[in-house]
């Protein structure tokens, strides 16, 4: 939640007065009240800061399939305006590679009468839960419908530069002086639904496994078998893939080993809760040895990507846990003592 504008419609008077008529005036004329068109420029707004994000979301693969995103926009007043007022709000997602995506709203109109107006800026409102600083405002709150506002964040933006167009109001008669102070804020809202694009990419690389595999070098066998027990109640289908580099990052899968990926199928009820055996083998390709494989392995790259083929949701006590973890030699084991 931040504040995004704050101005006021100060000293309101029209560009140009025009009497019609023949007269005469031997003092100064004091304008009491005035009809036209008033417009308020509001000032520069500082743009949508994503702070404390986890870093796996800058991923380039991660989508962000969010179902229903919603932009809060509250608007309050020291005093009822006089008459309907217009605006419209543009967002656009700034990314580092210099591209950009942009929604508007269009023209939206602010209520006179009204001291405070909650709007809510979003695809649709089902599904949506209005924040609790926002609570008092629910009943009257007005949809801006914006088709597709999820486009803003497929991907992890650097930042959302928001604009406020000026303020016009049409008045008929408005008693002067007039001043009425504007101020504006907002909250992002973005609820833990997703669409079928949704898809999580974590991955990184453990270095300097040389060191520890002189003695394993020594092992000649048929391959290495990690068995474990995946206990999950995740929604998402979850695919671990493992790469294994020499000590430049070269990678030795298809040249001296084939690794399989580790697959666990996702759930769509945080209530239920299964295990799933799954198991994860490297082997030596034709022509090699395991032993020549550990020779050169100094390093391990990981990636893990969540996906899912429907609609679903995410859940606070979401997780993945792997138990009786068991690392197997395959087939004969012959050991180089020298």
């Amino acid at each position: 939640k931040s504040i995004i504008a704050e101005n006021s419609f100060k000293q309101l008077f029209p560009e140009k007065v025009k009497f019609l008529g023949g007269a005469s005036f031997g003092q100064d004329i004091d304008i009491h009240s005035f009809a036209g068109n008033v417009k308020a420029e509001v000032g520069e707004i500082s743009p949508i800061a994503l702070n404390d994000m986890p870093d796996f979301l800058d991923d380039p693969d991660v989508c962000l399939d969010l179902a229903n995103p919603a932009f809060f926009v509250k608007v309050t007043m020291t005093r009822p305006l006089p008459a309907d007022a217009r605006t419209a709000i543009s967002l656009k997602s700034m990314y580092e590679d210099g591209s950009s995506v942009d929604k508007s709203t269009g023209e939206i109109t602010i209520p006179g009468g009204k001291t405070e107006v909650l709007f809510c800026v979003a695809d649709h409102l089902e599904g949506i839960d209005v924040p609790q600083e926002y609570a008092s405002l629910a009943q009257d709150m007005v949809h801006v419908k914006v088709d597709s506002l999820n486009k803003l964040l497929m991907r992890l933006p650097d930042e959302i530069e928001v604009d406020v167009e000026d303020i016009a109001m049409d008045i008929e008669n408005l008693s002067i002086p007039y001043e009425n102070k504007i101020l504006v804020d907002y909250m992002v809202y973005t609820p833990l639904e997703f669409g079928p694009s949704f898809k999580l990419v974590y991955q990184g690389t453990e270095e300097g496994l040389s060191e520890d595999m002189e003695d394993y070098c020594k092992l000649d066998a048929k391959g290495i078998r990690i068995e474990a027990v995946a206990e999950t109640n995740f929604p998402l289908d979850l695919t671990l893939s493992l790469d294994v580099q020499d000590r430049k990052g070269k990678s030795l899968k298809g040249e001296y080993v084939s690794v399989n990926d580790l697959v666990v199928p996702g759930h769509k009820s945080s209530s239920e809760t299964c295990s799933y055996p799954v198991q994860l083998e490297l082997k030596p390709v034709s022509g090699h040895t395991i032993s020549e494989a550990l020779e050169r392995m100094d390093k391990f790259h990981y990636k893990a990507v969540a996906t899912s083929e429907a609609h679903g949701k995410l859940y606070e006590d979401s997780y993945i846990k792997l138990t009786n973890i068991k690392i197997t030699l395959l087939g004969g084991v012959s050991y180089d003592a020298n």
